[in-house]
């Protein structure tokens, strides 16, 4: 039986370039907030009563502080 390195070779190189792919889609889906404004645009959007929203804002002013 005969085996052929450049099958294995392609194959090697084909699991690289996937694993690249999947670290650069990784950082592309991180969707925390980058800003002040950012952060409390998905607190509004994202609570459903005032008192979820006021925690969230409070959490949004310590997180962005000093940024």
């Amino acid at each position: 039986m005969l085996s052929c390195p450049m099958i294995s070779a392609f194959s090697a190189t084909a699991r690289r370039i996937a694993g690249a792919a999947l670290l650069l889609a990784l950082a592309a889906c991180d969707s925390g907030p980058k800003t002040y404004d950012d952060c409390m645009l998905h607190a509004s959007r994202n609570s459903e009563k005032d008192r979820q929203f006021r925690a969230m804002a409070e959490r949004c002013k310590e997180e962005f502080r000093n940024k």
